[in-house]
């Protein structure tokens, strides 16, 4: 696509079809890890603070927003400016050369780039409102609560992405990608599986199905591949991966039958919701075992089965805030231990470079703080590569645990 833009006199302007930008939820490192694992065409990846733009030979904006849990809005990159020349005619020029509704909407937020850079542009809506309104059209600036940035709620709400302009603007060094947003994150479908599920325990610090999903696409699974969550709770995981992957078979295990009752029960609920069919469900096999004493004869699992573990694990008993040291780390070495027994079972279990995806617990209270950390731990150094030296970090304001991602490899 190409653009008549000889007013900007020499400014370097230019459209592209090939260039796209994705924008973060609130733990952008761990989103740009699941990013680069599902799309590993994508090329030309430019990171600024919680965006990217880059280049991807297989577009397909609807199916990546639906795949990726940690991506809130994917769209468009149309101009690529110098920063010292951006200004809101380009802005304009865009919405008026791209009509989409008698009322012109329009969003506009801003990542990367120094803060100085960024106050010298932040009244760069009110200017473009302004040009947009002297065509004498009716011209409405949307912004969320305290001025932010729209949500992606507020830009599905709104249909900016077909019938106004949600502005994303991503500074890189001295030069500014501006993008259209194509698609967001549906939060209702997110919601509905977090909150409308028949077996939920908020108290129990239930695993958030986006979370769950980025952990099933750093697992990496092949099409046909088997996954097994050893300690599947409510089937968070067994869910996402359904919904996520083409698996020929999902395994999971708890050793608390009541457990296994509610995932059985949220999967048969996602079937009666449609939102997976009925073969789908039939893939997924539960059991009740402790995996220390995993039982092969009592499901398909046997040596080299299983492709790619994705689990969470027991996070420890539920924190009040003013746990001591002692008491943190206590649980931290109950927990240590248990992940040792796991990884002697899992091993034989998993084929040569099978993935494990897995969270260790930190906990942190006004009194102290402890964590799981088995990265150096010589006897799984024996049998694992660990491919996360440093965890990515899940956590959520106001909690006194920290999920700490990791991915351990198989060693062939």
């Amino acid at each position: 696509m190409s653009s008549d833009l000889s007013f900007f006199g020499v400014i370097s302007v230019f459209y592209t079809d090939m260039k796209h930008f994705a924008v973060f939820g609130t733990h952008p490192r761990l989103s740009l890890a699941e990013f680069k694992a599902a799309r590993p065409k994508a090329k030309n990846i430019k990171v600024d603070d919680e965006a990217i733009t880059f280049e991807d030979p297989d577009w397909n904006g609807q199916k990546m927003i639906d795949l990726l849990g940690g991506t809130v809005k994917l769209g468009e990159v149309v101009l690529e400016v110098p920063i010292s020349k951006l200004d809101e005619r380009m802005l304009a020029k865009v919405v008026l050369e791209n009509p989409r509704a008698d009322k012109i909407v329009f969003g506009l937020s801003f990542y990367g780039g120094l803060a100085s850079i960024r106050k010298k542009i932040e009244k760069l809506p009110i200017r473009l409102k302004r040009e947009l309104k002297d065509t004498g059209r009716h011209v409405r600036w949307m912004t969320s609560e305290h001025g932010k940035s729209p949500t992606p709620a507020a830009v599905a709400k709104l249909d900016l992405t077909d019938k106004g302009y949600d502005f994303v603007l991503i500074i890189n060094n001295d030069r500014v990608a501006i993008g259209l947003t194509t698609h967001v994150q549906d939060a209702d479908a997110w919601s509905l599986r977090d909150y409308g599920r028949p077996a939920r325990k908020a108290k129990a610090g239930m695993l958030p199905p986006k979370l769950a999903r980025m952990m099933v696409n750093l697992a990496e699974l092949s099409d046909g591949g088997v996954l097994l969550d050893p300690f599947c709770g409510s089937g968070t995981i067994l869910m996402e991966a359904a919904l996520a992957t083409q698996a020929e078979k999902i395994i999971g295990s708890d050793i608390d039958a009541k457990q296994i009752k509610d995932t059985n029960a949220n999967l048969d609920w996602l079937v009666q919701q449609n939102i997976f069919k009925n073969n789908e469900r039939k893939n997924i096999q539960t059991f009740v075992s402790d995996i220390r004493k995993l039982d092969p004869r009592t499901s398909d699992i046997g040596p080299r089965t299983i492709d790619v573990v994705v689990t969470e694990g027991y996070l420890g008993p539920p924190l009040k805030g003013h746990e001591t040291n002692a008491g943190l780390e206590k649980s931290a070495t109950e927990i240590t231990n248990l992940w040792r027994d796991t990884f002697q079972v899992l091993h034989p279990l998993l084929k040569d470079k099978g993935r494990v995806v897995c969270i260790w617990p930190a906990y942190k209270t006004k009194l102290g703080s402890a964590r799981v950390d088995l990265s150096e731990d010589k006897e799984l150094l024996k049998k694992f590569n660990i491919l996360t030296p440093e965890p990515m970090i899940y956590h959520r304001q106001g909690q006194h645990i920290k999920r700490q991602i990791m991915i351990l490899e198989k060693k062939g």
